[in-house]
């Protein structure tokens, strides 16, 4: 009788080591949410209801996939709070819902550390309310052998323009890996032009593009009031300027662009290299557009801009 009482403690004290040992690896070698349960929902079943909203939405405004399955080929959401952006956000997804998805590739800025070229996370994958979406760690290694890519774990850690696009990514697209890419400071066209050039090399059936941008940030918290008289409307045309030299692949004018005008788009140097990744037979759509303070009055003075944007290549497609 005393045995089988040992035993049974030894089996639970077991138990919990391993569950301890558990819990420290999925630490190690988990990247965690850190945005759930503020910038949008914790409890998988309230996020899905959610995303399922959105997506009645996005269909309800026009925005359906596409009956080609090598129609999309990459497209651009925003990354704020999902009350603010997740319906734009939805009609990017909403292209792409029949694409056969086997690996994104997700371009996105880093708002918190500073850096030059392409940072990697070297997690085994990055958590969301639905489950862990596996990175592509083959890949993560070979990239990490060039010059302007490095391993940027605290700027993951700490960073939103990814996070804020993985519920989605594995609400659309399943058991898909994960390419996870903060894209830092380029010094000049010819790196932008050089990272693309590396990306390009990697691309195969069953990729899909995301970039996670927001557009114009206007107001005296993001040091940007280049005009006080019909304010929303001059904030759309910026970013209509914007997507104009996306749509025409135009990475000279969008860097130009920027020069001119200090256009405040969050994802500047993730959108020039996608720019730069795309070939010249893509086409662009542009699937919604809105701004912060058409969603919320509570800021008048400030106002963010949210585009969603599908892109089209057959040569390129994931099919």
């Amino acid at each position: 009788m005393r045995a089988s009482h040992l035993k049974r403690i030894d089996l639970v004290f077991r138990a919990h080591t391993f569950s301890r040992m558990q819990s420290a690896r999925e630490q190690q070698w988990i990247r965690k949410t850190r945005f759930a349960g503020s910038w949008y929902e914790a409890h998988p079943l309230v996020l899905e209801k959610q995303l399922d909203d959105f997506v009645q939405k996005a269909t309800a405004s026009g925005v359906n996939p596409s009956n080609d399955p090598f129609s999309v080929t990459a497209i651009v959401a925003p990354h704020a709070g999902y009350a603010y952006s997740g319906e734009v956000a939805a009609c990017a997804y909403q292209a792409a819902r029949h694409e056969k998805v086997k690996r994104v590739i997700l371009l996105g800025p880093s708002h918190y550390v500073s850096f030059r070229g392409i940072g990697l996370s070297m997690k085994e994958g990055f958590d969301t309310p639905f489950g862990m979406i596996p990175l592509d760690q083959a890949t993560i290694a070979f990239l990490s052998g060039h010059h302007l890519f490095g391993e940027q774990e605290e700027a993951h850690r700490l960073e939103h323009s990814l996070e804020m696009q993985l519920p989605f990514i594995k609400f659309f697209f399943g058991e898909a890996l994960l390419l996870p890419l903060l894209v830092g400071h380029l010094k000049n066209e010819a790196e932008i032009k050089e990272v693309a050039s590396v990306l390009n090399s990697l691309l195969q059936q069953g990729d899909l593009i995301v970039v996670s941008s927001d557009f114009t940030h206007y107001g005296p918290r993001f040091h940007y009031t280049p005009f006080s008289d019909d304010v929303q409307r001059r904030i759309k045309q910026l970013d209509r300027n914007a997507y104009h030299f996306l749509e025409q692949l135009d990475l000279s004018g969008f860097l130009h662009l920027r020069e001119e005008c200090q256009i405040t788009i969050c994802g500047f140097y993730p959108l020039a290299v996608l720019i730069a990744m795309l070939p010249p037979k893509t086409t662009a759509s542009l699937l919604a557009h809105a701004t912060s303070q058409e969603v919320t009055l509570a800021d008048p003075q400030h106002s963010v801009s949210y585009l969603a944007i599908a892109f089209s290549n057959k040569q390129m497609g994931s099919g």
